[in-house]
C-alpha cells in the first residue's frame, strides 16, 4: 500500500491530488511537494496518470509529434520502416480481403495518418474509407472504414484494415 502510494505521489501534481479517490483517506501522510511536477525530458507537466487517455493522446494535446511504442504485448509494425501501428488484442476479424490479399479488420490504430475520405465499391458493398498511412514512412497499410451504407455492414464503421503483407508481428 505504501509503494502505491508513494507512486501515485510521485506520478500526480498536488493540485491533482483532491481528484484522486485514496486522498480522503491517505491525505495525512502525504509529504509537501512543489506545486507543479516536471519531466525533465520534455519539459513538460506531468499528469496524474489516471485523468488522461494515454501518454500519445497527453502529448498530442500538447503540440508534440509524439510516437507511442509499446513494449510488452503482442504488437503488429510496418513493414518497411517498422512503426508500431496496432495491436494484435485488437483484432476483430483476420477474415477480410485486402487490396493484396489477406487483411484484418481491427478496432483500435496507432502512429498512422488518415488519409482524404472516398467511396469505393468493395466486395461488401459501397462504403466510405480512407486509406492509412505509416506515420513515419508514408507507406499504404490499408484503409479506415467511415461510413456503410448497408445497414448490416455498420459493425465496420470507424473500424481499420491492415493488409496483412503491410505489417509485420512484433514481439511475439
Amino acid at each position: 500500500m505504501l509503494v502505491l502510494l508513494l507512486l501515485a505521489v510521485s506520478f500526480c501534481p498536488p493540485s491533482s491530488w483532491p481528484l484522486s479517490p485514496w486522498f480522503a483517506c491517505c491525505s495525512s501522510f502525504l509529504p509537501a511537494l512543489p506545486a507543479r511536477l516536471v519531466d525533465p525530458y520534455l519539459s513538460l507537466p506531468v499528469p496524474c496518470f489516471p485523468l488522461i487517455d494515454s501518454v500519445a493522446d497527453w502529448l498530442r494535446g500538447r503540440g508534440g509529434a509524439a510516437m507511442a511504442e509499446l513494449v510488452g504485448p503482442r504488437v503488429y509494425s510496418c513493414c518497411h520502416c517498422r512503426n508500431h501501428v496496432c495491436l494484435h488484442d485488437d483484432i476483430i476479424s483476420k477474415a477480410f480481403q485486402g487490396r493484396n490479399g489477406r487483411a484484418f479488420l481491427f478496432s483500435h490504430a496507432m502512429n498512422i495518418a488518415v488519409g482524404p475520405k472516398e467511396d469505393r465499391q468493395l466486395m461488401t458493398g459501397l462504403h466510405t474509407v480512407a486509406d492509412i498511412y505509416c506515420h513515419d514512412c508514408r507507406e499504404v497499410l490499408g484503409w479506415k472504414y467511415e461510413r456503410a451504407y448497408e445497414e448490416s455492414q455498420r459493425y465496420k464503421e470507424g473500424k481499420f484494415i491492415f493488409e496483412k503483407a503491410k505489417i509485420v508481428k512484433e514481439n511475439w
